[in-house]
């Protein structure tokens, strides 16, 4: 007998993997997202639970994820002991999709931020993202059906501050779990999305100034990263505009990527 992966049970090309003793075809499939109370992934929440998921959903209140029809998990990651409880959550239940979309930014430059805030942002944005995908891959593995997306940013291939700095060791990280997840049914996605309609941004000071067309909104991002998740890509970027700028950062040299951060940064900033 065997059964599709849960990422491509819904909507995308279908991968026959054996089934586990302990699931049962009756069992809906389950996802774990961080940062699911706002933005992206409040937008990856409303879709799992359209498609028919159990979604178990993290954030740092518990109010916020009443909200939500999901089950609530309240944990701080910028701490050890909030990501040891979702750790907890991937070893007592069956998770068959990991989305690790918890962040935050700051407006200060890095010698103006304190150290407790650059402490917490990785702690957030990698020691969470790494941890989590690393027990969540094991057990998909051992389960032989499963996928991670790990949403980074554009920013990733800037010099934009701590921000830039931590999405992109969390994009590097997810490539380098992709190639070791080769040969398993099991996916690893890393989702670098451009300008969002989200608070994020809004905390960020980035305003209205930048013309409508650059905008997504979080539901056609998070649609958008499934559907690329499913297809198995390493990397996901939403928006065929931002697709051709992350090409061209591929082939910039970094004096001049230093010169062109350097200059939005000034502009977000002052």
């Amino acid at each position: 007998m065997v059964e599709r992966s849960p990422l491509h049970d819904l909507g995308g090309t279908t991968v026959d993997i054996p089934t586990h003793a302990s699931h049962t075809s009756n069992d809906p499939p389950c996802a774990l997202i961080t940062g699911a109370t706002s933005g992206i992934g409040r937008a990856f929440v409303h879709q799992l639970v359209a498609e028919g998921y159990d979604v178990i959903a993290v954030a740092r209140t518990h109010s916020d994820l009443e909200q939500l029809d999901a089950r609530p998990l309240p944990a701080d990651l910028s701490t050890h002991l909030g990501i040891t409880t979702v750790v907890r959550e991937l070893e007592t239940r069956q998770v068959d999709v990991l989305i690790n979309c918890a962040g935050f930014g700051v407006r200060t430059s890095t010698l103006d931020t304190p150290v407790d805030q650059l402490t917490a942002q990785s702690m957030v944005m990698n020691e969470a993202v790494r941890t989590l995908s690393w027990h969540a891959a094991k057990r998909m593995v051992a389960r032989g059906r499963g996928g991670i997306v790990n949403v980074t940013s554009l920013a990733a291939v800037t010099t934009q501050g701590t921000y830039a700095a931590e999405k992109a060791a969390a994009t590097v990280f997810t490539e380098s779990l992709a190639h070791d997840l080769r040969g398993t049914p099991v996916t690893c996605t890393a989702v670098l999305p451009g300008f969002v309609s989200t608070e994020f941004h809004q905390r960020m000071g980035v305003g209205r100034e930048f013309p409508d067309c650059v905008w997504m909104e979080p539901a056609e991002v998070a649609r958008i990263a499934l559907r690329d998740a499913r297809a198995d890509k390493t990397i996901s970027v939403p928006g065929v505009g931002y697709q051709v700028l992350y090409a061209l950062s591929q082939v910039t040299p970094r004096p001049l990527m230093r010169a062109l951060s350097g200059g939005f940064q000034w502009k977000r900033t002052r």
